[in-house]
């Protein structure tokens, strides 16, 4: 089975990421040292209450120094941000997207609002860069379809979302900017489809973080449907969907050929260079075909890490709690599932195209070397034939499968 790569090739690394935040954490520290330093040193000083918070005070002098200190650090993790990108595209023909929002996020603390993001972009300007704030699901429907909305635009959700029925970008234009979700919440995303690439985002090449759908009614006719996206090949970070149904009643087609299902709870299928990060599902899964998973349908050569599925899913071939199918499919590119959870029951209805189901606590087939470790599955699992197993249901080609455990219920039928 083939997996196209899709155009615009997006590159995580997921170490760099980690070490990147660490950083502005250390920094965020340093401003709070420097206040309370000040104030030490005002109080050994003698310096009377009055004298400190009058308008010229030594305490307002302290604020402002702050403040100063504040914008001066973002300025250099913005110019940090920014080479580095240089150095990326230098690197390669593919345009990186820097995330400035990991900027954002440390220099507000806590929520982003309407404020801080006029505040913001005054410092991006001479980077031609502006952070665009989303607030209706009209707003979210005018993303690549609206000139002040571009595709690879930077997001920032500012209000919590009722009602969405429309999907952003397509499998020939995929999403390539930034979308922040900022512990809002999407409520009732009703979609419907007759073709392929359903989600709220149909597919996706750039970073999808923190946005938390409650209550989906997805349905497709054809295949690669998920919650989040379609399809994946860039990064999707702490998402979380929550209750509701999504729904697989066909297949993807490619080159002529039924290739399966590809149904997840927050992707179709993760391709190639695609991360799925600390994301989380409890919506029932459906596939009348190939490949099912609670987080992803069909992992090719993407990697999915510290995930959590409390959903039910169930299909007729290759059925997994986090993915229904993982493989390889190039040389130079890892294919993992790593440190998941799996709480949700699996079921495999039946058989397809007179083979067994093949399904598992975490993975319903894990080949060509495909790895899966430190997983955990506590959920009941129950497949037709002999292809049912607690972590893999079945492990072929170089796969390998290690310090992962099972604690649910296996059932043959």
């Amino acid at each position: 089975m083939k997996c196209k790569k899709m155009q615009g090739e997006y590159k995580v690394n997921l170490q760099f990421k980690n070490k990147k935040k660490q950083k502005l954490k250390e920094k965020g520290i340093t401003l709070i040292a420097l206040v309370v330093t000040i104030i030490i040193l005002l109080i050994l000083a003698g310096v009377t209450l009055n004298m400190a918070l009058s308008g010229d005070g030594l305490f307002n002098m302290a604020r402002k120094a702050a403040t100063d200190y504040n914008q001066k650090s973002v300025e250099e993790k913005l110019q940090i941000l920014y080479a580095e990108k240089i150095m990326e595209d230098n690197d390669s023909n593919t345009k990186v997207k820097t995330d400035v929002t990991d900027v954002l996020e440390e220099m507000v603390g806590g929520e982003i609002t309407e404020e801080n993001i006029e505040e913001f972009n005054k410092l991006l300007e001479q980077y031609n860069e502006k952070v665009k704030g989303i607030t209706t699901a009209g707003d979210l429907a005018l993303i690549g379809t609206d000139e002040n909305y571009p595709i690879d635009g930077v997001y920032v959700q500012l209000s919590n979302i009722d009602n969405l029925t429309t999907q952003i970008g397509s499998k020939e234009q995929p999403f390539k900017g930034i979308y922040n979700g900022n512990g809002k919440r999407i409520k009732n995303l009703n979609l419907t489809s007759e073709g392929d690439y359903t989600g709220m985002f149909r597919a996706n090449e750039g970073t999808i973080k923190n946005v938390t759908i409650e209550d989906c009614e997805i349905t497709s006719e054809n295949g690669m449907v998920g919650g989040i996206a379609g399809q994946n090949a860039g990064l999707i970070e702490n998402c979380t969907l929550s209750n509701g149904n999504i729904t697989s009643n066909g297949g993807f087609f490619e080159d002529g050929q039924n290739v399966g299902s590809r149904v997840g709870g927050i992707c179709g299928q993760n391709s190639t260079d695609g991360l799925i990060f600390e994301c989380r599902n409890s919506a029932l899964i459906k596939g009348s075909n190939q490949w099912t998973g609670g987080i992803c349908g069909y992992n090719c050569s993407g990697n999915i890490n510290k995930c959590l599925n409390n959903g039910g899913v169930k299909g007729l071939f290759g059925v997994g709690g986090i993915v229904g199918l993982s493989e390889k499919v190039n040389e130079t590119n890892l294919c993992e599932v790593i440190d998941c959870i799996n709480d949700g029951a699996i079921n495999g209805e039946g058989t397809f195209d007179g083979k067994d189901t093949s399904c598992g606590g975490i993975a319903g087939i894990v080949r060509y070397e495909s790895n899966v470790k430190n997983c955990e599955n506590s959920g009941s699992v129950s497949g037709v034939g002999a292809c049912v197993g607690g972590v893999a249901g079945y492990c072929s080609q170089n796969a390998v499968v290690y310090k992962s455990v099972n604690r649910g219920r296996i059932v043959r039928n």
